[in-house]
Order: C-alpha cells, then sequence, then structure tokens
C-alpha cells in the first residue's frame, strides 16, 4: 500500500495539557505494561492503554487523534486497580477521550469548558438564558397561569427545535469527517474499507450492529472484575445502557413527534408517547444508578468522577424529571401555573444538551460506534490480507 514514515511533533509539555483533561500521574508510569496485560479488551492489533500512556507523555497529540483505542475502552477501572505505580492509566483513558472530543470539535469550546469549571458554568447558563429568551420573546407575553403551551407555544418549540437539530447534525458530520481523516492518516492516507468485498463490508455492519445492540465488549469488562460481582442490574454496562438506550430512546420519539405533529398535522402521535415513556423510564433508572454509584465512589472506575461527569447526569436527571411531570399534566388536565414553567425549563435543557452534544460526553454516542466500525474494517482487511498471503 506504499506506507510512509510520517513525521511526527513530540511536546514534553502535552502530559500537563492533559492533567486539565482528568489524567492520572504521568510521570508516574514507567511503561510496565500491566494495564495492557490485564486489559480484557486488549487483543491483536489493539494494545491499551500502555501505547496511549506513552504516546501521552511523550506529547504526540497526532498519534493520539489518530488512534481509535480511546474510544474502545469502557472505563473498567481493572488497570488502574493493578497498576504498581498507582498511575491510574484508566483515568487517563478517560481524559484522553475528553482530548479527542476537543480535538474534533472545530469551535474550540470543548476543550475549554474541559479544562475550566468556570467556562463550564458560564457557557451553560448563557446558553439557557439565551434559548429561555427566544422562547419566551419570539411569542406575544402570555400570563403564566395560561395553559401549558401558553408561555411556550408548541409550533415555536418545533420551529426552534428544528434549527437545533440542523446545528447538531453539522457539528456530528464535521467530528465523523475530522476522525476519519485522522484515522486514514494513520494508515498514510489508505481507506480501511479500500478493497473489501462487500461481503466483509457486511460483516463489519452486523459485528457493529450487534454491538451497538448488546454491548458484549462492555460485558468482557463487567466479567473480570476481580471484586465481588454486581448483579447484572447494577453491572457498569446495564446502568450505561440504560442511560444511552433511554436518551437514543427520547431522541427518536422527540423525532417521531416532530415529524408526524408538526409536518403531518397530526394531533398528537401515541407510539412516540409510549417510546418517551418506556425510554424515559429506563434512561431515569440507568441516572439515578450512576449518580448513586458516583457519590459512593467505591468501584475503581468511579473513585475519581470529573465536572463532565456531573454536569451530564444532572441535566439528564432533570430531563426525567421534568418530562414526566409535563406528561402528568397532559395525560390528566392539570392546568398549573408551574406547567409553564417546568416546560420552558424542560424545553430549554432539551435543546442546550442536543447543540451541546459534540462538546460532551454525549459525542461517546457517535465517536465509539464510529471508532468500532474503523477498527472491525481494518480487521477485515488484515484477515483479507492473511489470506491472501497463505494462498500465494
Amino acid at each position: 500500500m506504499g506506507a510512509t514514515t510520517m513525521p511526527h511533533t513530540v511536546d514534553p509539555d502535552f502530559r500537563k495539557e492533559l492533567l486539565r483533561f482528568g489524567a492520572g500521574s504521568l510521570i508516574d508510569c514507567f511503561n510496565c505494561g500491566n494495564c495492557t496485560a490485564v486489559c480484557p479488551l486488549s487483543e491483536g492489533n489493539v494494545a491499551f492503554p500502555r501505547k496511549l500512556i506513552r504516546y501521552a507523555q511523550l506529547g504526540l497529540k497526532e498519534k493520539i487523534a489518530q488512534s481509535p483505542e480511546p474510544w474502545l475502552c469502557y472505563s473498567c477501572g481493572e488497570c488502574s486497580a493493578t497498576c504498581p505505580r498507582s498511575a491510574k492509566p484508566g483515568e487517563t483513558m478517560a481524559a484522553l477521550r475528553r482530548y479527542a472530543i476537543a480535538w474534533f470539535d472545530p469551535t474550540g469550546l470543548a476543550g475549554r469548558m474541559y479544562r475550566s469549571t468556570a467556562v463550564t458554568l458560564t457557557v451553560t447558563l448563557l446558553l439557557a438564558g439565551l434559548l429561555a429568551f427566544l422562547l419566551v420573546a419570539l411569542e406575544p407575553a402570555q400570563p403564566l397561569h395560561g395553559w401549558i403551551f401558553g408561555l411556550v407555544p408548541y409550533t415555536l418549540v418545533h420551529e426552534m427545535g428544528m434549527v437545533v437539530f440542523a446545528l447538531l447534525g453539522i457539528g456530528a458530520v464535521a467530528g465523523s469527517v475530522a476522525l476519519v481523516r485522522k484515522y486514514r492518516r494513520s494508515l498514510d492516507g489508505d481507506s480501511p474499507l479500500r478493497g473489501l468485498p462487500w461481503s466483509a463490508r457486511l460483516r463489519v455492519l452486523k459485528r457493529l450492529g450487534r454491538e451497538i445492540a448488546t454491548m458484549s465488549r462492555h460485558a468482557q469488562c463487567d466479567e473480570e472484575q476481580e471484586q465481588e460481582p454486581e448483579p447484572w442490574y447494577r453491572t457498569p454496562r446495564a446502568i450505561h445502557y440504560s442511560v444511552m438506550a433511554g436518551f437514543l430512546g427520547l431522541f427518536t420519539a422527540s423525532a417521531l413527534d416532530f415529524i408526524f405533529i408538526f409536518f403531518l398535522h397530526w394531533s398528537w402521535f401515541p407510539p412516540a408517547r409510549v417510546l418517551g415513556t418506556i425510554s424515559g423510564l429506563v434512561m431515569l433508572y440507568g441516572v439515578g444508578v450512576s449518580i448513586y454509584q458516583r457519590y459512593q465512589g467505591k468501584a475503581t472506575y468511579l473513585t475519581s468522577s470529573t465536572l463532565s461527569d456531573w454536569w451530564l447526569l444532572a441535566f439528564l436527571l432533570v430531563l426525567a424529571i421534568t418530562g414526566f411531570w409535563l406528561e402528568v399534566a397532559v395525560s390528566f388536565g392539570w392546568q398549573q401555573p408551574a406547567n409553564d414553567v417546568v416546560l420552558l425549563i424542560h424545553t430549554v435543557m432539551a435543546m442546550e444538551l442536543v447543540l451541546l452534544v459534540m462538546v460532551t460526553k454525549l459525542a461517546h454516542a457517535l465517536y465509539r460506534p464510529l471508532a468500532l466500525g474503523l477498527l472491525f474494517a481494518r480487521q477485515e482487511q488484515n484477515l483479507l490480507q492473511t489470506s491472501r498471503g497463505n494462498d500465494d
């Protein structure tokens, strides 16, 4: 494939910058390789965290951005629990994911928010204030005691929703293109799909779909835990699955509601209501247990939580509670002045969360499947080359 050696700039001060993203003690790591040896997901051409930590120590920022490995880690904490130097490699892997999100963000906002609590709070409050102003000021003033859509009309919510979804799409495309381009640079510009027959490409898609649906790789992490195993419904995999499945279900329900009510002018769409209710309960369970477990901090992978972790959980918790409040109010016809305020809070926070998806931890929902797809494609390519070599 005409591979060439590409130069990389070494930045010894990078480890100081990475500390601001929540990295572990990079200076204590002497690359013994224990973390890679105990990691249940290190196999074949996927060797982490040792490789990524070495990149971080040397300041090879371009190599880090080109690596899919940070997204393949599920933060089981096994590496940190067994590190002989207490260098906390699991925290470094999490910091590398935050750094990658900042790297792929063309606005530069992600990096500023991850590095500064003040910036995170300022952006959150200013954006919430702006969205609230637009939702209220664009419509003639309504008395606060009006019916549930008196203060914030339903049509206006959906019109602003169109803008929000459009901005989300632009951010998602920009981030995805950046990740793929960086990965291709690690292959000297080659594509992991080049030369793959359609049968192999279908295997990649099936494997990726199965992984997204079952999170089987995450299950490997749970099985390798040395401490007393948790009941299945409190395992990291189950909690992670609950939060992500619930959020994606709510996202889908909102999209269906948007299409059928705003575009097709239905009075309401029952399947969206059912999907939204079930997804909300699933997400509320995952968020509630995650908050409780992080507060306890007993598990190795939860001993250190950053503001970005708490920020996301707080948003999801408030969204779930206000969403159920509004559903009950509509279902039972409760006409309370507080409904307008709750609706405004729910709408503003939902729009803000969608707008900030690609600069927060929720970006995992896009980058992890994309990285897995690239990895699976590369593995299929390696198998194909091996098969051809054996035939020769």
